[in-house]
């Protein structure tokens, strides 16, 4: 009973060692979205004050080729200025999510893991591996 009680806290130990580096890792990566969404943000707008400037320049010289490629570098910016919205609201919903998660709930043990201990403490019992049988054919 007693290596059955350290093996439970050996396993919880470990999965919660496991939930602190994903937290971590988690929380370095929404900083680097953070900073990789205001720098694309930076981009796109210098681009598009650059490809209006060509646009304008383009007309005031008459040039069609050049406004067609200054129209076609301002729709292109207007696609990416449409990912980067989505970014956004994405980057958004997952910030809410941290703050609903670190407010309330603690994490709790994954529910596999007690059906591990159960199932553990059931084969150390006589007969304990027929009963282990008999409950995974009644499982769906």
């Amino acid at each position: 009973m007693r290596e059955a009680e350290r093996q439970r806290e050996a396993a919880l130990t470990y999965a919660k060692s496991v939930q602190g580096e994903q937290r971590s890792l988690k929380d370095r990566l929404s900083k680097l979205d953070t900073g990789y969404v205001k720098e694309m943000e930076d981009r796109i707008t210098s681009s598009l004050t650059a490809a209006e400037s060509k646009l304008k320049n383009a007309r005031e010289a008459a040039d069609i080729s050049a406004e067609v490629v200054a129209q076609k570098e301002i729709a292109k910016l207007g696609y990416e200025e449409a990912r980067l919205a989505e970014m956004k609201v994405t980057q958004k919903q997952q910030e809410e999510q941290r703050k609903t998660l670190s407010e309330g709930t603690v994490p709790q043990v994954p529910q596999y893991l007690k059906h591990l201990f159960n199932l553990r403490r059931i084969s150390e019992q006589p007969n304990g591996l027929k009963r282990i049988v008999g409950l995974v054919k009644i499982m769906p």
